[in-house]
């Protein structure tokens, strides 16, 4: 019903027939603007165009068709706000234009402006006119960012989730430790393996190295099968969820000790 209200209040708008229907229709399209809020988005462009239709064949004499469309814009400004952003270069592109038409704004200060603002040299910054972005106001204000990690309390779910990702890079990483030791190693791996052994390190140093390279892996392949069964729509509920992940962590835990204390 709504986007049938737009589309046939658009239509009324550019109807140059009858001044009384552009301004009611103005005015329905600013309503139905500050009412939809976000959903109004798909029709911003749209809503422009008739704008500028109007600023470029309505007659100045017809001031209640540019207050409404001054409502139109407030309208979309106030409700749309930052969404709008997107479109600054159009309506930049809208008031460049007007300004090199020369439609007569200056011989109509009253509609747009008060009366102590100097219009000429107000339409002649316009042709120069920066748009300042959503992100560089607030740089410029100092707006902090919203806090979120530094506020946010460490769950199992959040560290298993942030463990499973970093355990997935650090496999990446062995395959291409392991391509690299292949092409640029003499031997490939196995020379480098029979090199540690020959180096005799300590027993302790050794049993760390061999649980630091095994348990990602581990960890990684549980927490996954753990993930499959989350897929088919299993094992979600809030206490499930966190009797698998310290399952999954004991599990690659010991896995990993017998890996090392064995090979």
């Amino acid at each position: 019903m709504q986007i049938t209200l737009e589309c046939r209040a658009g239509a009324l708008a550019q109807d140059n027939s009858s001044p009384v229907v552009q301004v009611w229709s103005l005015y329905e399209l600013s309503l139905i603007a500050d009412s939809s809020g976000p959903i109004y988005r798909g029709y911003i462009e749209p809503t422009l165009s008739v704008v500028l239709t109007l600023l470029l064949n309505v007659s100045f004499s017809y001031i209640d068709i540019y207050q409404c469309i001054g409502k139109l814009l407030s309208a979309l400004i106030t409700t749309i706000g930052p969404e709008l952003q997107e479109y600054s270069t159009m309506a930049l592109s809208y008031s460049r234009l007007l300004c090199c038409q020369n439609l007569g704004m200056c011989k109509s200060p009253s509609i747009f402006t008060p009366r102590f603002v100097a219009i000429p040299s107000t339409v002649s910054k316009c042709m120069t006119t920066q748009i300042e972005t959503y992100t560089q106001k607030n740089e410029r204000l100092n707006r902090p960012m919203s806090p979120h990690l530094t506020i946010y309390k460490p769950q199992l779910t959040t560290i298993l989730s942030i463990t499973h990702r970093g355990t997935g890079i650090a496999l990446s990483l062995y395959a291409l430790g392991i391509g690299a030791a292949g092409l640029f190693i003499p031997g490939g791996m196995l020379s480098m393996i029979q090199t540690i052994d020959v180096m005799c390190p300590p027993a302790v140093f050794l049993f760390i190295g061999k649980y630091a390279i095994a348990w990602p892996a581990l960890f990684h392949y549980f927490n996954g099968i753990r993930h499959l069964a989350w897929d088919l729509g299993q094992l979600l509920r809030i206490k499930q969820v966190y009797t698998t992940g310290w399952t999954v962590i004991a599990i690659s835990t010991i896995a990993t000790l017998a890996l090392a204390a064995i090979f």
